[in-house]
């Protein structure tokens, strides 16, 4: 058995949850199961993004295609994260480090922080409280590593796959609640086994991504290098238990098209200045978003804002609604009709008989880490399109227009580039990162 352990650090305060709702918990900040859920997902998309069902089949032979490698999924998940009928490889320790503290964000929440976390600083309800690590309190996470005697698995073909997972979750998700949105980013300061040595060559490629970058374009090489091992660490799997082979190398071009996947990432891109401060980072990606969706802020209002108004107007489902690729539940409100609001829902893909409440956005936004000019880092935003070119945003499911009839026309993942494009634009034009002023009150 191996141990492999993790040293986190996170760049922006996270919004984590425990008995007492928008409080983490005092004591189990981290709790194993949310982290291996965590790494569980992106498993799923780092193999879900290298195993392509082959092109130019029937419908029907390409929906079968599509459940082989579903099925393909579960064995390598089973293998590595265990199932009702086979032991886990891994096994996490209670996570150590991490420092909770009440959090009251309104003398410095601006727009941009408060749109972001919509919901959380709701000035009725009591402030949440915030999860940080700082200097001598970074998150230590310690991975046991045991072979998978079933699928003849030694140890040290597990590392490289537990280590893609590691650095897939540091890189491109985060923790705790909004973390889409930039709360709770992290980043991988160390990644090493303990008392067995470097390890095989692949988990010490991952562990070279661990080196603070000193510009943004050293962070979007570190990404693409990361993207590259992960794909390399599934091969590797792959061939280790001979499962999923046949998807590896085909003529495919596209993953599946129900699974959100490493391959559906289309842009890669940071907003141009870097701040000493993370959240005023965040605060000036919050407000890019705000001024690109909000017809208020808008000169000219997005199109779906006069077909949603059409639509309350002629009592019938609007025609499109492109905002939707933004994620759902999506509320609309018009002062100019008397206060009429509609609301968009996720409608399941056809021939699935469920009920789906909400449908996450596939923008990923994330406060990275710089190399600054002394003992401090500074801070920049990645701005991430995880929708792939053939796969919808919202994952094959349609939208309904609440209290009304018929199915509306999914959107396409275009709008999320175009926000991208704006965003990278307007950081060019204006110093958005600039630290607020000072109140000095009034003299007397």
């Amino acid at each position: 058995m191996l141990e492999l352990r993790a040293t986190i650090e996170l760049n922006t305060p996270a919004l984590g949850g425990g008995s007492e709702p928008r409080n983490a918990d005092a004591y189990n900040h981290l709790r194993p199961s949310a982290v291996r859920g965590a790494l569980r997902a992106w498993f799923r998309a780092n193999v879900a993004g290298s195993l392509w069902p082959a092109r130019g089949l029937s419908q029907e032979a390409q929906s079968q295609r599509n459940d082989d490698m579903v099925a393909d999924l579960r064995k390598l998940e089973e293998r590595i994260f265990g199932s009702t009928t086979l032991r886990s490889s891994i096994s996490l320790a209670p996570p150590r480090g991490g420092h909770v503290q009440a959090w009251n964000p309104q003398p410095r929440l601006g727009s941009g922080l408060g749109y972001l976390g919509y919901g959380v600083f709701d000035a009725k309800r009591a402030p949440p409280t915030k999860l940080t690590t700082r200097e001598g309190a970074l998150f230590e996470l310690s991975f046991a590593v045991r072979p998978c005697k079933n699928a003849k698995l030694t140890a040290e073909q597990i590392l490289p796959v537990l280590a893609s997972s590691i650095w897939l979750w540091c890189a491109f998700g985060g923790v705790g609640a909004r973390w889409r949105r930039g709360f709770g980013s992290m980043r991988l300061v160390n990644l090493a086994v303990v008392g067995g040595g470097e390890g095989p060559p692949l988990l010490r490629s991952f562990s070279s991504l661990t080196t603070l970058p000193a510009s943004h374009d050293d962070h979007l090489l570190a990404l693409q290098r990361g993207l590259h091992f992960c794909h390399q660490a599934v091969e590797g799997l792959c061939r280790a238990t001979g499962v999923g082979n046949a998807m590896l190398s085909n003529d495919a071009v596209r993953p599946h098209p129900q699974i959100r996947t490493l391959a559906g990432i289309k842009a890669l891109r940071t907003l141009v200045p870097a701040s000493p401060d993370p959240l005023i980072a965040l605060e000036a990606a919050g407000n890019l978003l705000l001024e690109f969706r909000s017809s208020l802020k808008r000169k000219e209002p997005l199109p779906d804002y006069h077909a949603v108004k059409a639509s309350i107007r002629d009592r019938q489902p609007a025609k499109g609604v492109a905002r939707a690729a933004f994620g759902l539940p999506l509320g609309f409100f018009f002062r100019s009709l008397g206060n009429e609001q509609t609301r968009f829902v996720p409608q399941s893909p056809g021939g699935l008989d469920i009920k789906i409440d909400r449908v996450p956005s596939p923008l990923v936004i994330r406060v990275h880490a710089l190399r600054g000019s002394g003992r401090r880092p500074h801070y920049g935003v990645t701005l991430i399109n995880m929708a792939g070119k053939d796969t919808t945003p919202l994952l094959g499911c349609g939208v309904q227009q609440h209290r009304m009839r018929g199915s509306i026309e999914p959107p396409e993942a275009a709008i999320l580039d175009d926000f991208i494009a704006y965003a990278v634009e307007q950081s060019k034009k204006k110093n958005i990162m600039a630290p607020p002023p000072r109140n000095r009150g009034r003299r007397r």
